[in-house]
């Protein structure tokens, strides 16, 4: 698989290994007790956790403090312009968090925030983990996965914990680039895009967007109800930083890959998720992604330039025969698809599209 089809990580191997290793006698806050890394996300890594209380099964993500002011740093000088950048690269480099955010212009309102504390979900505040800011705040629904608490333990100093449900099914299609997995029927697809569609309406009404929406982000719960999760690169609409290329490069809109200066930038950054939504509902028809290339260079070439193949049938890799694709699957895959984000299908036209509901 090639190296950049997942987000990575950025985690250090030897500190992953040691975590690892250490799973089986780590207790977090005394109520948690992690048993086995089950997954990583855009930002950490996923254990699965039971409450020695109660004996609920969660999943708990870790994130690494230093990893996330180190990013929270670099994506401050992204945005700060040559300048800035300049000034901060001839400062030293033992200047503080304080001096850093003071060198960049970031306003007295949002430090005075990095340096609050909360004795109940202390330590890095909400410019740093945004996936439980933005969890916390969002009403609960049946299709995005539930979000109980974060913990900061003073046993493990450089990491913080993200409480969530655990959806005991697993995903729901483990797509990888030059392959071909079982595709669903007709049924199956409908039944799970229709809840990543009510998932996705419930974020955008709620002005966030997800930016990592594809199969390996949705998994099922013990009732077979789809789950959308791993909310680690998600941002808020009004959010000035949000229109970036962030996510899996399989997956990105093709306006997310163009070099526009980021102050004529006048498109709602949820066209992006429409996109994710494309691909994800073509791996889900076809067992296969629409843009594969071996080099990230060529693979973003083709998203922005190359058109996809609709196939007259399904690729069911473990079946003699095929099923032929319904032309409003194909319509519908078609609008998502859309280069030009400006006349790509939105989600309301989503939920009222023929397909959905038939």
């Amino acid at each position: 698989m090639p190296r950049w089809f997942n987000t990575p990580l950025q985690l250090h191997r030897r500190w992953k290994e040691t975590k690892n290793q250490q799973n089986n006698k780590r207790c977090i806050q005394g109520q948690y007790k992690l048993l086995h890394e089950i997954g990583h996300g855009a930002s950490g890594i996923v254990h699965l956790a039971v409450d020695i209380k109660t004996n609920v099964r969660y999943a708990i993500k870790e994130l690494n403090k230093p990893k996330l002011q180190r990013q929270y740093h670099s994506e401050l000088l992204r945005q700060s312009g040559p300048a800035r950048r300049r000034r901060h690269q001839s400062s030293s480099s033992e200047s503080s968090l304080e001096d850093t955010l003071t060198l960049l212009g970031v306003a007295q309102s949002k430090r005075r925030k990095l340096n609050e504390n909360d004795d109940n979900e202390a330590g890095i505040n909400e410019l740093f983990i945004e996936e439980s800011n933005l969890l916390k705040k969002l009403a609960p629904h049946e299709n995005i996965v539930r979000f109980i608490k974060v913990i900061e333990d003073p046993n493990y100093v450089d990491s913080i914990f993200i409480v969530m449900e655990y959806a005991e099914n697993g995903i729901v299609m483990d797509v990888t680039p030059h392959s071909v997995t079982e595709s669903f029927s007709d049924t199956q697809c409908r039944n799970v895009f229709k809840q990543l569609v009510e998932a996705v309406n419930h974020l955008h009404t709620n002005g966030i967007v997800h930016r990592d929406i594809k199969p390996q982000n949705l998994l099922l719960s013990s009732d077979n109800l789809v789950k959308l999760i791993d909310f680690g690169n998600a941002t808020t609409v009004s959010d000035t930083l949000s229109y970036n290329s962030t996510g899996t490069p399989a997956f990105m809109a093709p306006e997310l890959l163009k070099k526009v200066p980021r102050n004529q930038v006048q498109i709602s950054p949820t066209c992006a998720d429409l996109w994710s939504m494309g691909v994800t509902l073509y791996c889900f028809t076809y067992g296969k992604l629409p843009f594969e290339k071996s080099s990230l260079l060529d693979l973003y070439a083709d998203i922005q330039n190359k058109s996809y193949v609709l196939f007259a049938h399904a690729l069911i890799s473990h079946s003699s025969s095929s099923e032929k694709v319904d032309s409003d699957l194909i319509d519908l895959i078609d609008k998502l698809l859309e280069k030009n984000p400006t006349n790509r299908i939105t989600i309301d036209k989503v939920m009222s599209h023929p397909w959905l509901s038939k």
